[in-house]
């Protein structure tokens, strides 16, 4: 008769898989020989249980970017109660979940839930009045006479930029002051009365209106802080 392997006699081979090799093992592995008894596994079995067990762990090994939890902090259970990230692993697969430490609600795939909160921030849109709004205050603030003094300003700032780039360029500017100079100058830039500033906002509207676009060019850990900013709250129902 035939018993199934448990876990432990798993863990067993694995630990004293050269004696199962034909080999005794003393003092923590320093000296190795050929026993006595018949070797009951072969190298290339033993190998292979090697290679199979350090890829379903790996203590100390960082977490891979699939088991980045793109609802960390935001999802909680039917209950209430903050839901904690999980990952089970069998037959070299591995499932994540979502689950409750308080209560014993059933965990929840964390595929199926992650999916279901990034398409529903893809159908996110800015509401088309907010946007008209945003226009109508930027047409309003540069709707100022552009005079010579201002062109004058410009033109100095726009020279400004370069002789910074020159300066780092030289040596003769570190690089934090020449970013923190390089900034400052673009804020001030930026400031300036500048028509064509509407044509940018009206070429970036779509962008303004979907985020579908964006949400599928981006990675993981992008999303992950996309969530952050945008999601409140996600319950867990059922």
């Amino acid at each position: 008769m035939h018993e199934r392997w448990t876990r432990d006699a798993v863990k067993d081979i694995l630990r004293r898989g050269r004696f199962y090799l034909g080999f005794v093992v003393e003092k923590r592995g320093l000296d190795e020989r050929h026993g006595h008894h018949a070797p009951i596994i072969d190298e290339a079995t033993y190998n292979a249980a090697l290679v199979g067990s350090r890829r379903r762990f790996r203590p100390g090994e960082r977490p891979k970017a699939h088991r980045l939890y793109l609802l960390k902090g935001v999802i909680a259970c039917e209950n209430g109660h903050p839901m904690h990230g999980a990952c089970r692993v069998s037959r070299g697969q591995e499932w994540r979940y979502y689950v409750c430490r308080t209560c014993s609600m059933s965990s929840v795939r964390a595929d199926d839930a992650e999916r279901l909160v990034v398409e529903a921030i893809k159908t996110m849109t800015l509401p088309p009045k907010a946007i008209d709004e945003a226009r109508a205050e930027l047409a309003r603030r540069l709707d100022v006479p552009v005079s010579d003094l201002v062109g004058t300003r410009r033109r100095r700032l726009e020279t400004r930029l370069v002789r910074l780039t020159q300066l780092f360029g030289w040596g003769e500017l570190a690089g934090e002051e020449y970013r923190h100079q390089m900034a400052e100058t673009r804020a001030m830039l930026a400031e300036l009365p500048d028509p064509n500033k509407l044509v940018a906002f009206d070429r970036n509207r779509r962008v303004m209106v979907t985020m579908a676009e964006n949400v599928g060019r981006a990675t993981r850990p992008q999303l992950a802080d996309l969530v952050q900013l945008l999601v409140e709250r996600v319950q867990a129902n059922g």
